[in-house]
């Protein structure tokens, strides 16, 4: 049984789910994907999606984490590790491990009887490499409140995702006065056009409409927040209404550009410096 576990924020664990289906549906292995609930994401799946029947809620990891340090520390721990990995009973593989797990699959993995796999980022691909989209469909509470969120959107809409916080190389790469400059550039183009600003920084979405006037930009409805319920409802709402957009202005270094793209199949235009 292969057990994934999708790390980080809310875009890398939608990618660690599309390559962890992708992966096992490929090469015929039974797997299972753990959601865990903490800090950074404070929402269950199922709040947000409709249910995938592979995938559990589920606080296990901090046992694998515990197991992280203490084998670090301990040459009992570890020789314990390496024990259960002769045994053919545990294997574990870290973020970046992939060519390992690429390899360990193909070499008879189906003898354990638990593989492992942490993962914050893409770590398998397939020849018809289109983002696995079907499988975080919005539920039902959550669609209605996408219709709710896109309805004043006309013809000509683009969607702006700005990455502040903690994200330093969006910060550094694109500033804020690449996204003036270029919605000055859409401005001249179309004159009836509107823009759908999602930003972590609620300063950067006040600056633009006072620039620009509500007549033009859209501001989401409520205020993300990482370490609750809502706050991750409504950066799945954000997501959803950038990639119902005609295309997107992205942030540099943001999976959360990546995938408003890749849900839409929109194009994205990453501003850089």
């Amino acid at each position: 049984m292969y057990v994934f576990y999708p790390i980080g924020g809310l875009a890398n664990r939608m990618r660690v789910i599309d390559s962890a289906y992708r992966f096992c549906t490929t090469h015929n292995k039974k797997f299972m994907i753990c959601w865990e609930r903490n800090q950074i994401l404070n929402c269950q799946f199922n709040k947000l999606f409709k249910p995938l029947k592979y995938l559990k809620e589920s606080n296990s990891y901090c046992y694998i984490r515990f197991l992280y340090k203490v084998e670090r520390r301990f040459r009992l721990v570890r020789w314990f590790v390496q024990m259960l990995e002769k045994c053919h009973i545990l294997k574990i593989f870290k973020e970046g491990q992939y060519e390992e797990l690429r390899a360990f699959s193909k070499k008879g993995g189906d003898k354990f009887l638990w593989v492992i796999v942490e993962s914050y980022s893409v770590f398998f691909r397939t020849e018809e490499d289109d983002f696995l989209r079907d499988l975080f469909q919005l539920n039902d509470l959550m669609l209605q409140r996408l219709k709710n969120e896109t309805k004043a959107f006309k013809n000509n809409v683009i969607g702006v995702h700005i990455r502040r916080t903690d994200n330093k190389n969006s910060i550094e790469q694109s500033s804020l006065e690449l996204f003036i400059e270029q919605i000055q550039k859409e401005i001249v183009k179309d004159s009836e056009v509107q823009f759908y600003v999602a930003s972590d920084d609620t300063s950067v979405k006040e600056q633009l409409l006072q620039i620009f006037g509500a007549e033009r930009i859209i501001i989401p409805t409520g205020i993300i927040n990482r370490d609750s319920e809502e706050g991750i409802r409504q950066a799945v709402i954000e997501m959803y209404a950038l990639s119902s957009t005609n295309r997107i202005l992205g942030s540099y270094y943001s999976s959360f550009s990546e995938i408003a793209s890749s849900i839409g199949n929109v194009k994205l235009e990453v501003l850089k410096k």
